[in-house]
């Protein structure tokens, strides 16, 4: 079960970055 807890902590953490980065990417992508 702990396996589990941290495989989803990790998914969640990933899914956090993965979205700040895509958010990054277009804030760039929108400057002049």
């Amino acid at each position: 079960m702990e396996i589990a807890e941290k495989q989803t902590k990790i998914s969640l953490l990933q899914c956090k970055v993965g979205s700040l980065v895509t958010s990054n990417i277009t804030v760039f992508k929108l400057r002049p």
